[in-house]
């Protein structure tokens, strides 16, 4: 049970004589001669105290130090670094434009709703004069789904037309109802 200085210690040791000097002192190492035990110093570098802290930073308390010991405090460091390296690529992503904000989703999201329920709101007045005159259940049925499927397709091309708008993008698309247009397209008889 050699009792050495804390220079010495930190020098077999292999860290900074602050950080022995602040580890031991906390966990009351340090005898009246200003000596510490080697043997008590390893012992406590072994099970208590943790390894980042080791070489900077102050000494966790000691109930801290005995609640995350050992594999626990493993489990729970290898936890923050995982936390860390998720956090990490989120802020690349969002400085990339990669991410989207929720509020700008939810925004987008309402502009689209908006479209589609205007859209269904004046269709009865548009709609109004081509269904009069009609009077048998499947011709009505065969109207009704062909203007549907009109007013889908508008709705479709309204909002690509406005993603292309807004990603600066040309006009590039096939003509609805050509080979290749927005699905729906086919107005049904």
């Amino acid at each position: 049970m050699p009792r050495l200085t804390i220079t010495e210690i930190a020098s077999r040791v292999g860290v900074h004589k602050s950080t022995v000097s602040r580890q031991a002192r906390a966990r009351g190492l340090v005898g009246e001669d200003g000596k510490v035990d080697l043997e008590e110093y390893q012992a406590l570098r072994q099970t208590d105290l943790d390894p980042a802290l080791q070489t900077t930073g102050a000494a966790r308390p000691s109930e801290v130090t005995k609640v995350l010991s050992g594999p626990q405090l493993s489990v729970e460091r290898t936890r923050k670094l995982a936390a860390d390296a998720e956090r990490a690529e989120i802020e690349l992503k969002a400085r990339k434009a990669e991410l989207v904000s929720a509020a700008e989703t939810a925004a987008a999201e309402e502009d689209v709703w908006r479209t589609v329920r205007d859209k269904f709101m004046a269709a009865p007045r548009a709609w109004a004069d081509s269904l009069l005159e009609v009077t048998e259940p499947a011709v009505m049925e065969a109207r009704l789904r062909r203007l549907f499927n009109t007013a889908l397709r508008e709705i479709a091309e309204t909002l690509e037309r406005d993603e292309d708008d807004a990603a600066g993008r040309s006009d590039e698309r096939a003509p609805a109802g050509a080979p290749g247009g927005s699905a729906g397209a086919q107005a049904a008889a």
